[in-house]
């Protein structure tokens, strides 16, 4: 959030120095065509603005748009009591449109940001039309500049007021943009740690969840078979008992890497909780068995170095084959069943029918 209001700061204190340039270049071309008011009137707003962005925070967000408003409005009615022509002023208050909507990053509340904006717009053009039709209907102006002049001008003030649009318009879109991906890779990121064991790095349950319901439905359309394997680390209660949870934690990372290294690509592992490991295989359960074995006895030949010792552990797998009219949870139940039985047999056995 300080990384936001910082960037919404900046953003702020950028479109204030757009106005102060824009103020110093009308200083200028009114001096030189010798304008009376103008001159001493644009000198002030070129300070004004400096100001501005001087003090321009997120928090005083209302204040510095409407003396940005009030300022423009004014401009606008004395180039036309001084002119008796808009000359193209009237644009820098459609400049100020885009930038009414900062009011949303405010603490204000959403009823009171809508009713600001649409205020805001209102009062737009109302003093656009205001300065364009009726004051110099009604009032004759102080000064008549030759017809050079007065297109030079308005040429001048649409291109410095379009440019403030532009520059606005990009800067806050850019702002929203820029914050919006902001957020959408740190979404990404909270998914991807959402998905993911911290501890070994593998899938955890939700992340699976989506790999398995996919193969689940491939199977269902026939193009490939479904087998799951659940597998446990022998005795690993009694192991962390004797060596500590730093010392399990060290295995269970240990084993992780083995175990995902060990695996055809075709296959999915996760850590379904505790000690216990999830396989999924788009195989035949004699295939996946086959598999589960060799790295049954990469287990068990892995020695795990933890302080000065060497560990040593085993485990035990169970595999189930999806047979027609099974659900993913009835398949995982079976596999769990078997896992059961290798236990019962002595554990460090691959268990699939």
């Amino acid at each position: 959030m300080e990384t936001l209001k910082f960037n919404v700061n900046r953003q702020i204190r950028m479109l204030m120095i757009g106005f102060s340039i824009a103020m110093m270049i009308n200083f200028f071309v009114t001096l030189i065509i010798q304008l009376p008011y103008l001159p001493v009137f644009y000198i002030c707003s070129t300070v004004f603005y400096a100001i501005l962005a001087k003090i321009s925070r997120l928090e005083r967000f209302l204040l510095v748009y409407i003396l940005n408003l009030l300022q423009t409005v004014c401009q606008s009615i004395l180039s036309v009591y001084v002119l008796g022509d808009d000359c193209g002023i009237q644009m820098y208050l459609f400049s100020l449109a885009i930038s009414c909507n900062y009011v949303r990053m405010t603490k204000c509340s959403p009823s009171f940001c809508k009713v600001f904006i649409i205020l805001s717009y209102a009062f737009m053009v109302f003093f656009y039309i205001l300065s364009d039709e009726i004051i110099d209907f009604w009032l004759d102006p102080l000064t008549k500049i030759a017809n050079e002049s007065e297109i030079f001008f308005t040429i001048l003030n649409v291109s410095c007021s379009l440019t403030l649009l532009a520059l606005i318009s990009g800067t806050f879109f850019y702002g929203y943009q820029k914050e919006y991906n902001r957020l959408a890779h740190r979404n990404t990121l909270l998914k991807l740690a959402a998905d993911k064991d911290a501890l070994t790095g593998l899938h955890n349950r939700r992340g699976i969840d989506a790999f398995v319901q996919d193969q689940y439905r491939q199977w269902q359309r026939g193009r490939s078979q479904f087998t799951v394997a659940l597998a446990d680390i022998d005795n690993f209660k009694t192991f962390n008992d004797s060596y500590g949870h730093d010392a399990g934690d060290t295995v269970l990372k240990t084993l992780s890497q083995v175990l995902s290294r060990s695996l055809p690509d075709t296959a999915c592992i996760a850590r379904w909780g505790g000690e216990e490991f999830l396989f999924l295989f788009s195989c035949g359960v004699q295939e996946a068995a086959g598999e589960l074995e060799d790295i049954r006895r990469l287990v068990e030949d892995t020695c795990i170095p933890y302080e000065e010792k060497l560990l040593y552990v085993t485990m035990t797998f169970g595999v189930a084959q999806a047979q027609q009219g099974q659900t993913i949870d009835d398949v995982v139940k079976a596999a769990d069943e078997r896992l059961y039985i290798g236990k019962q047999r002595g554990r460090n056995c691959v268990v699939y029918e």
